[in-house]
Parts: structure tokens; sequence; C-alpha cells
């Protein structure tokens, strides 16, 4: 009984020590986002934001990872990324990356950091489609790298 008393405990301790040591090395997810499929076609030409996040990390970064993909490689997807500072009373952009390929969802994926993002803020990701083919896509903004 008391062999397996410390067997019981040596799991939760060295369970509790890998877990935290692999949660110190990931950047936290902040905010998801997607748009499609149809995304740029017809009437679906308005941007589309992900909901609001607050970047926390000292290093003033916030990395986008996702994929993109209109189903043909006649006409790749293209999509502006950018990244608003929130204001109730206006936004303001801090920067904007565009990926003109397609990422499919099984595959490489594109990925992209934002510097210069003050830490402590509210920020949102707007997609501005560049493309009449219809795209679909989603994504991660992660605080850090």
């Amino acid at each position: 009984m008391k062999s397996l008393r410390f067997m019981i405990a040596s799991t939760f301790i060295v369970g509790a020590l890998s877990f935290g040591s692999v949660a110190a090395f990931a950047s936290p997810g902040l905010g998801y986002y997607s748009f499609g499929p149809g995304f740029g076609s017809g009437s679906f030409t308005t941007p589309v934001d992900s909901p609001v996040f607050t970047v926390t990390n000292s290093s003033k970064v916030c990395t986008i990872n996702g994929w993109q993909d209109s189903g043909t490689n006649v006409a790749p997807a293209n999509i502006d990324y950018s990244i608003y500072q929130y204001h109730w009373y206006s936004n303001t952009l801090k920067g904007m990356k565009n990926f003109s390929q397609n990422y499919p969802k099984v595959g490489s994926w594109y990925s992209f950091t934002f510097t210069n993002i003050d830490p402590s803020n509210d920020y949102f990701i707007r997609m501005t489609p560049h493309n009449s083919a219809g795209m679909s896509g989603a994504g991660n903004a992660y605080d850090g790298y």
C-alpha cells in the first residue's frame, strides 16, 4: 500500500512538472478567426474581423498562423491580414501582411509575426479579400512568436 501511494504521488508530480514545462514554451492562443466559403465573391466582399484580444508578452509581438484556399491555382487566395489596436471611438492600424497564394488546410500554413504591438492593449485581426473567386480559411492569433 505504501509503494502504491508513492507511485501515485510520483506520477502526479512528474505529470505536473511536464505539463508546466510544456506550457512555458507554448505561445497562448489569443483569438480564432475564420471565413468562407465564398469569402471575396458576390456580396461576401466585406472584411471580416476576429474577436478582440489582449496582447501581454514583453516581446511586443503577435503571430498569426492559418490557412487560406480558393480551391484553384488559376485564382489563388489573396487576403490582407491587418492588426488593429481596438478603441471604442476608432481603431488604429498597427500592421498589415498580404498572403497571395493558397495555403491548404491540409499542408503548409502561412505564418507572420507583427512587431511593435504594445502589451496590455486590445487588438483584432481584419481579413480583407482581394480575390473574387471565393475563398475559405481560418487561423489563430498568438501572444508571442
